[in-house]
This record gives C-alpha cells, sequence and structure tokens, in this order.
C-alpha cells in the first residue's frame, strides 16, 4: 500500500520525462517515490516566546457562516489528530480569520496583531533575496523542494503554548507546533532549517529560504548526487515535502517570484500580472501596496527611484493626496517596464565588471554590468534612490561625488578582486572628497574604493 501512494506521487504530481539521461531519470523517480519522512533525530530548536508585560491578549471568537463553521471544525479536528494543536484553558486568546486561497477553499489563520505588538523580536536574520539568487551564479541545473505546512514541524515550548491560545465558536485551542501570523515564527522556522542543514549549506549543496530549498548544479549528475544528500537528511528529521510544488533537475525554474534560467533572472509571471492587473490608486494605502509590489523587483527597473518618485512623495504625511498626471505617468511606466520582463544577469566572480552612475535633483541611478559569455555586456543589477530635500540642494559636482560612494557601498560586497571598471570618474573624484565639505568623509570615500 505504501508503495502504491509513492508511485502515486510520480505519475500524478511530478514530471521528471524532461531529463534527458535514463538512469538519471530511473535514480530521481527512485528517490522520490521512496522517500520517508522517518525522523531518527531531531534539532533543540523550539519557539520561546517572551512577552514585554504580563497583561493578558483576549479578543472573543468571531462569527462565521455555516459553511464557514464546518470548514473550521474540520480543520481543528485535522489539527487535533495530528498534534498540532490542544484544547486550552488560557487566559490569552486570539481571534481566528479565514484567507481564500487560489482553489477558492479557505485557511484557517490566527489573528495575532494584538499579541504581536507585545512580543519580543526573535533576530535571527532571513537571507536577503538577492543574495541567495547570486549563489546561483555557476549553475545550470536546478530542483527546488518546498516543505509541507513548515512551521508545524517545529516545536512550542511547554511553558509558551498558552500564548498561541485562539477561540472558534465552538471553543478554545492553543498550538503545539509553531503557528502562522506569529511575527517570531518566520525567524525561529529560519533558524530550525538552518540547524538540520547547515553543513551542506556550508558546501553549496542547497541554498535555503524559509521553507523554500533549492539544490543547484552544474549538470543533471551532480544535481541528483546533490538531491540524494539533501533528500537524507531532511528524511533524518522528518521533514515533509509538498512535492506538488518541487521541480527536478530543471534547466528553468521558478524561485523566490523570480524565474532562474542558465544565469539570468527575471521577474516570474504571476508577479508582472500581479503588477499589470493592478488598479488605479485612489488612497495613500493603495500607493503603498503599489510600491511594495513593484519595489520588490526594483533592481529590473532602471531609475527605479526616480521613476516612482511622483508616489512615493504621495505616502508623506505632509504632502495632500493628489492622483494627477505626473502620478498617472509613473503607475503607468513602472507597470509597463516590469511587465515587460527585464532580464538580469547572475553576478559572476571573475568576470569584466563595470559600473554606470548618473544623478539629478531628482534621484540617484546605477546600472552594474558584467561581460557574459557573448563577450557583451550584461545588466546584473539595476540602483536606484531619491534624492532627499537636503541633497536636492547639492551641486552637480557634489550629487556626482554622492552618487558614486553610495552605489559602491551598494554593491561593495560583490566585486571582490574583480576587474572592474568605473565610467564615471569616481578616483579623480575621492582625491577632492575631503576638501568640498560633501557629506561623505575622504576616510568613507577612500575605504570604499579601497575595497573595490
Amino acid at each position: 500500500m505504501h508503495t502504491q501512494v509513492y508511485e502515486a506521487r510520480i505519475e500524478d504530481e511530478i514530471e521528471v520525462k524532461h531529463v534527458t539521461n535514463p538512469r538519471i531519470r530511473k535514480e530521481l523517480s527512485e528517490l522520490i517515490n521512496n522517500y520517508i519522512p522517518k525522523k531518527t533525530e531531531t534539532t533543540n530548536v523550539s519557539m520561546r516566546i517572551i512577552l514585554k508585560d504580563d497583561v493578558p491578549v483576549y479578543q472573543p471568537a468571531r462569527r462565521l457562516s455555516f459553511p464557514e463553521n464546518q470548514a473550521v471544525n474540520k480543520q481543528i479536528d485535522e489539527w487535533l489528530d495530528q498534534g498540532i494543536v490542544r484544547q486550552s484553558s488560557s487566559e490569552y486568546a486570539s481571534p481566528i480569520v479565514l484567507v481564500k486561497k487560489k482553489d477558492g477553499t479557505a485557511r484557517l489563520c490566527v489573528d495575532y496583531r494584538k499579541l504581536n505588538r507585545k512580543l519580543v523580536k526573535d533576530r535571527f536574520p532571513l537571507p536577503l533575496i538577492e543574495d541567495v539568487l547570486d549563489k546561483l551564479q555557476d549553475a545550470k541545473v536546478y530542483s527546488t523542494l518546498d516543505l509541507k505546512n513548515g512551521f508545524f514541524h517545529v516545536e512550542v515550548n511547554e511553558d509558551c503554548k498558552h500564548f498561541t491560545s485562539f477561540v472558534v465558536p465552538d471553543g478554545q485551542l492553543e498550538f503545539n507546533k509553531v503557528p502562522f501570523g506569529l511575527s517570531t515564527s518566520p525567524s525561529v522556522f529560519q533558524r530550525y532549517v538552518y540547524s538540520i542543514f547547515r553543513e551542506l549549506m556550508r558546501k553549496g549543496i542547497v541554498i535555503i529560504y524559509m521553507d523554500d530549498l533549492i539544490i543547484p548544479a552544474k549538470d543533471e549528475d551532480e544535481g541528483i548526487e546533490k538531491l540524494k544528500k539533501v533528500f537524507e537528511v531532511a528524511s533524518k528529521y522528518g521533514l515533509e515535502i509538498k512535492f506538488k510544488k518541487c521541480q527536478f533537475l530543471r534547466r528553468k525554474v521558478e524561485f523566490l517570484g523570480h524565474v532562474v534560467e542558465n544565469g539570468t533572472v527575471r521577474s516570474s509571471v504571476a508577479k508582472t500580472i500581479a503588477v499589470k492587473k493592478f488598479p488605479v490608486p485612489t488612497t495613500v494605502k493603495q500607493v503603498q501596496s503599489f510600491l511594495g509590489l513593484t519595489g520588490y523587483f526594483r533592481k529590473f527597473i532602471p531609475a527605479y527611484s526616480k521613476i516612482a518618485k511622483p508616489l512615493s512623495d504621495l505616502i508623506r504625511s505632509d504632502n495632500p493626496f493628489v492622483f494627477e498626471q505626473p502620478q498617472i505617468e509613473a503607475f503607468e511606466k513602472l507597470k509597463k517596464l516590469l511587465t515587460e520582463s527585464p532580464v538580469l544577469s547572475i553576478f559572476q566572480q571573475g568576470k569584466t565588471t563595470e559600473l554606470h552612475t548618473d544623478a539629478s535633483q531628482q534621484g540617484y541611478g546605477a546600472v552594474l554590468l558584467q561581460e557574459a559569455e557573448d563577450g557583451k555586456l550584461h545588466p546584473v543589477q539595476y540602483m536606484s534612490k531619491k534624492t532627499t530635500p537636503a541633497e536636492e540642494k547639492y551641486s552637480s559636482y557634489e550629487l556626482g561625488s554622492s552618487r558614486c560612494c553610495q552605489r559602491f557601498k551598494e554593491i561593495s560586497h560583490l566585486p571582490n578582486g574583480e576587474s572592474f571598471q568605473n565610467h564615471n570618474g569616481l578616483f579623480s573624484l575621492s582625491k577632492d572628497y575631503g576638501q568640498k565639505g560633501f557629506s561623505y568623509s575622504y576616510s568613507e570615500m577612500g575605504i570604499t574604493v579601497g575595497r573595490v
């Protein structure tokens, strides 16, 4: 019976016909079919909840329709059977909210907003998505894994479970496992997966962002060997994998809202469609949502900050909300630029690199370029920043100096020891930096140049 279930996983959920080597295709099928989360090892990572005071947070249950109540009871019964929640008599209680999923069904979530205001933050860092993508520079073949109910792999400390209590019309429960919605949950989970895959991460076998894992490889042979190591560790720690969302030994994959292929990266179709369908904002909150959506992909858009300035100015508290021609033009231009699916190269160590910068009273802009296999320069990253009210008063000389220093600092982690060319006279500018009364010190400028 068990074998039949895992065979169905291959036939119904996962496509492996694209794997060109028959031997590797067979090994991949067996690897997936035979995967069992054994959980023979555990970590010492669990969630500890610390509050700023001892005043309980309590909110009553919200009313639900009959179909909603049925859906909630069904989910809670499943969670009780799986040991994810238990009955509670805590003086803390947060209400639930039903969030509609893409397939039309509802996801049960807990509204922890009031409790989150009292939480002492867990400072374990989440990786920068840009850094994650940079690590894919030498890969040609990719595999991605998605962990099923990622947070539910991690235990909540026994003396902290009562803080997670939530109420429904038919009762009160609390979480045994880390719940979605708590502001500290992402950091706790990141610490958990790091503790499991730390050695494989150090060797460059797997790269992790929350419950999304990517295994980069130079070819299918290397890819299958890396997958075997990742699956072995995942099985030991009982990690459940959502195979429907996995991609194996692909030349092109979607990862963290980006499409990665042959050393290049672009925004995913789903994200660009969301931008394309975004309605004209009528409130400050809607402007903030649009800027948040497009700002996630600002590295794909030349002079993003300068283009977005009429919109970003609207969210300043001292400005009235007036959506007129400048704002409409900025809104439409950002939509157009992002939905054209611009492609960037992933930064490559050892390649000839150039930085081109520009500045005006409206903002700073720069583009980092690298020589690709075709011998031509290709964009790696666009950078931009809106000028502050003080910077708007700078002379062109001051703006030029300031822009160079800022842009070099922004990408100083990349061109370490590279063949690097600056096309804006940075080195001559740096000689005068301490003599013009600029906002950046000579020593700061020198350190920036020296690192390049």
